[in-house]
């Protein structure tokens, strides 16, 4: 069930034969149960439960969310689901209750006749209403109740801590290792009978292609000097911080005056977000193509979504960011998911924590308190930067030793990814084709 856009879908799929659906959601008619769809939505998206130590940076950051949310909701609305949010991110009956409550008042019947056509043995949901997927919630609450199993295989490192509350209960919840099994467990009350651990998919990639000649193919591609170091700047969503133009800028005057120690190059890939149709930054990606040509070391490497006006990425570009980690010297983001694909790599990290103009929006300080980041950070895996000078010393450090924290980053990347084998998407297809034959699912 891909978004309205996603053509080039339909088409890959025509040929094999596999029918396509749209999700289903309300009409313009349900005023009542769109209003409070959307208001036990926003109390789920604010809940935090979980780990207490790091209580105070989620308060803050479902304060800040409950801010943003007040430019689209009323006022009343927002504040009373904030508060809402707070009580359930402690109480655990509260949360059941308010499942349970959910699906009551939001019945549908949206897949009723779908059902009816299809009879599916199976049920694979991408989001058990998390985020931009939240819709499927629908879909997952329905097949529970016509007696259809449903399995839920996590896509995203922060779909446990950072989320919210799980919309519905799926039968199985696939985890990529026993850390986030724990997370599904404490924070969305998942029975443990009911979750399975499996690796991540993009771990395998990872794995598969580890011996790989890596930086020759950057070399090659991008016609690098083979005598600079490559420093890889992958950009956070503009989304969340709105200054990587300026980063960039910053890590490109230190590799030309000196101030990093070694020569070096500087390779920088722009989040797909970047290219998505309405959150998209078009000024902001002109400005790193203007700096391209001006500076010969520096190189922008942009993906390459799969059709116009969408930010879905193929095969091939999740190659060639493998290839940027694994060819890198020295892998610098802003807490992003890369950061455990550095790990798995054993590439030297560094999270940007620091503005290089202050504003008032989100610093990407906030982002290292998350829970799934602060473990990285605990752990010793990367290295902060909270200014351009810490940056520049971080740099130099892993250019003088990259085997600086390489134990960290070996451990949380086991810690993180689970099993890293490269068997995760086979293990997933596999389990989901014997939940379909109803044979008793197992882990390998």
């Amino acid at each position: 069930m891909p978004a309205p856009h996603a053509g080039y879908l339909a088409s890959e799929l025509a040929a094999k034969e596999v029918r396509l659906e749209e999700l289903r959601t309300y009409s313009a008619a349900s005023s009542f149960k769109v209003k409070v769809n959307r208001f036990l939505e926003t109390v789920r998206h604010l809940t935090y439960p979980g780990d207490r130590k790091y209580l105070p940076a989620q308060v803050e950051h479902a304060r800040r969310e409950r801010e943003n949310r007040k430019a689209h909701q009323a006022y009343s609305i927002t504040d009373a689901a904030y508060l809402c949010s707070q009580v359930m991110s402690r109480l655990r009956p509260i949360r059941s209750m308010e499942r349970k409550l959910e699906t009551v008042l939001l019945a549908t019947r949206f897949y009723h006749d779908l059902f009816a056509r299809v009879t599916p043995d199976v049920i694979v949901v991408g989001s058990p209403g998390f985020g931009a997927w939240r819709e499927e919630v629908h879909l997952l609450r329905e097949a529970k109740a016509a007696g259809i199993p449903t399995i839920y295989p996590v896509i995203s490192w922060d779909h446990p801590s950072n989320k919210g509350l799980l919309g519905a209960q799926p039968d199985y919840v696939l985890v990529w290792g026993e850390r986030m099994k724990q997370e599904f467990m404490e924070q969305h009350d998942v029975p443990e009978a009911n979750i399975r651990i499996v690796g991540t998919p993009l771990a395998d990639v990872y794995v598969t292609h580890r011996h790989e000649p890596h930086r020759e193919c950057l070399i090659n591609a991008y016609r690098l000097d083979p005598n600079r170091r490559i420093i890889f700047f992958g950009t956070i969503s503009p989304t969340n911080h709105d200054q990587n133009v300026e980063l960039i800028e910053i890590l490109t005057a230190a590799a030309e005056d000196g101030s990093i120690g070694l020569p070096a190059q500087l390779i920088v890939r722009p989040h797909p977000i970047y290219f998505h149709p309405s959150k998209g930054r078009p000024d902001e990606l002109r400005k790193m193509r203007a700096l391209a040509e001006r500076h010969p070391h520096l190189h922008i490497v942009e993906p390459k979504p799969l059709e116009d006006n969408t930010m879905d990425l193929g095969w091939n570009e999740m190659l060639t960011s493998m290839r940027l980690v694994y060819g890198c010297d020295i892998m610098i983001n802003q807490y992003s998911t890369l950061q455990i694909e550095a790990a798995v790599a054993d590439r030297p990290i560094i999270n940007i924590a620091f503005e290089p103009v202050a504003t008032s929006g989100r610093p990407p300080t906030i982002l290292g308190s998350f829970p799934h980041n602060a473990r990285v950070v605990e752990a010793h895996a990367a290295r902060e930067a909270g200014s351009a000078n810490a940056l520049i010393a971080h740099i130099n450090a892993y250019l003088q030793d990259s085997t600086l924290d390489s134990a960290a980053r070996k451990q949380i990347a086991q810690q993180e990814m689970g099993l890293l084998d490269g068997k995760a998407s086979a293990r997933i297809a596999n389990f989901v084709l014997q939940v379909a034959q109803r044979q008793q699912p197992v882990t390998q």
